[in-house]
């Protein structure tokens, strides 16, 4: 009986011990997990995300290293609640660090390197690298570099014209550019002026105009000479040739200048207005011209403005002989009845003529002579009735006994001293009155005596 209560005893108290065993191994066990949180370190480039060989980061537990990998996540792992973690992040050149932490408490972080105690929840560090800025470069010294004189064209007065350059064409006129110390250039154009202006282009004259150019929040100011001058020559309008008729050679024009009025030529400067022109022979001298010669010139005109700024021009002179005409009445027949050669007519002194190239009609004709008759003949009146001047005979009319009139030849009219038959109608009326009065005064008398 002692034996089995002893038994129950001892099972009793091995029972007991199993429990205990497994009631402290569990919260052995409970109290080890609870103290493990899973760390995650993480990298990123915030300039360029696709490139994450930005940098690397170092991980030290406690005082221990702990391997890390490359990639974005570096590193996952249990880290136990309490332990100090030191997470170093070393960036590639041109690179900056800065930390994003989730779920710690408190850190430190200095420069490159964060520091905190693992809490007992997981934790998320990310080490965001950011490009720096270029560097900028050495600050350089420029220079204003740009043509000192520049000539430019005055406004035109004859037609008025208006001639301006806005201030970025003056700048591409000037070639205005920064030259560096360094060796750079910049091209560069006027910011501002004070005293550039349309105006200046109303004058001849040199103007000095000041400006500033302005690089880099910098303005550097400069000056130029500017040259307001004529550069347009004349414009000479006359008829490109001349065709002259002669009767004589006293008819000829006497001087050069007289010669080149014909061309009626004019000569008009944009600036200066009407200008002189210049006449010469380009074949021989103006006095040498054989004027009783046909013949053919060249004349040039020259004319130049008050800036030397010239022209010339060439035009053809033809000169015929008119032929000659013995009958001053038949000149003057011509006169009225023949058409003028195109651009001419005749002198003011019956000299010449002034007309297109030769080949049209430009050789005066006289009239035909026209043969005059003396066909008037006196009437019964006493005056004239003019017959008919043609070759043809004239025809003469007669009354037949019925009253009508028919046409007589003029081959069967009696020969006599006019060319047109008497008025013979009213003849035979008059001895038909007659006879008809002496009939009836016959019948009277012959009644009284019956």
């Amino acid at each position: 009986m002692k034996s089995k209560r002893l038994l129950q005893r001892r099972s009793l108290g091995w029972f007991v011990a199993v429990c205990m065993f497994f009631t402290l191994a569990s919260s052995i066990i409970g109290a080890n997990a609870a103290e493990n949180y899973t760390l995650t370190l993480e990298i990123e480039n915030e300039t360029e995300p696709g490139d994450l060989d930005c940098g690397t980061l170092a991980l030290t537990i406690d005082g221990n290293s702990v391997e890390t990998d490359d990639g974005s996540e570096v590193y996952y792992g249990n880290v136990t609640v309490g332990d100090t973690l030191v997470v170093t992040a070393t960036a590639k050149p041109g690179y900056t660090v800065y930390w994003e932490m989730y779920d710690v408490d408190s850190s430190e972080v200095e420069g490159q390197t964060v520091r905190f105690d693992m809490p007992d929840r997981d934790v998320i560090v990310t080490a965001i690298f950011v490009k720096d800025l270029e560097t900028p470069e050495e600050t350089e010294l420029y220079q204003l570099e740009y043509e000192q004189v520049l000539t430019l064209p005055v406004n035109n007065k004859y037609p008025v014209e208006d001639l301006s350059l806005s201030l970025a064409e003056l700048s591409e006129l000037l070639g205005i550019k920064l030259v560096g110390d360094a060796g750079s250039e910049i091209d560069c154009e006027i910011a501002s002026s004070d005293n550039y202006s349309a105006e200046l282009f109303d004058e001849l004259g040199n103007y000095t105009v000041t400006f500033r150019v302005i690089f880099n929040e910098e303005s550097y100011t400069g000056s130029v000479e500017l040259e307001i001058v004529d550069l347009k020559p004349p414009v000479i309008d006359s008829i490109p040739e001349l065709y002259l008729e002669l009767e004589n050679e006293a008819a000829a024009p006497k001087t050069i200048e007289a010669l080149g009025a014909l061309f009626a030529a004019s000569g008009l400067d944009n600036y200066d207005g009407v200008v002189e022109l210049i006449y010469e022979i380009e074949e021989c001298a103006f006095e040498d011209i054989d004027w009783t010669v046909e013949g053919v010139y060249t004349v040039v005109i020259y004319a130049e403005d008050a800036s030397s700024n010239s022209v010339e021009q060439l035009v053809t002179l033809y000169i015929d002989i008119a032929p000659a005409v013995e009958d001053v009445d038949d000149v003057e027949d011509e006169e009225d009845n023949d058409e003028q050669p195109s651009g001419g007519g005749v002198g003011g002194d019956g000299g010449f003529f002034i007309g297109g190239r030769p080949g049209g009609n430009n050789e005066s004709k006289p009239e035909e002579e026209v043969e005059i008759l003396d066909t008037d003949v006196p009437e019964g009146d006493g005056g004239w009735d003019e017959q008919n001047p043609s070759e043809e005979p004239a025809e003469t009319v007669a009354e037949e006994d019925d009253g009508e009139w028919t046409a007589i030849p003029a081959e069967e009219v009696p020969a006599g001293d006019f060319t047109s038959l008497p008025q013979t109608g009213s003849m035979m009326v008059q001895v038909m009155m007659l006879l008809g009065l002496a009939l009836v005064g016959t019948g009277a008398l012959l009644r009284k005596k019956h």
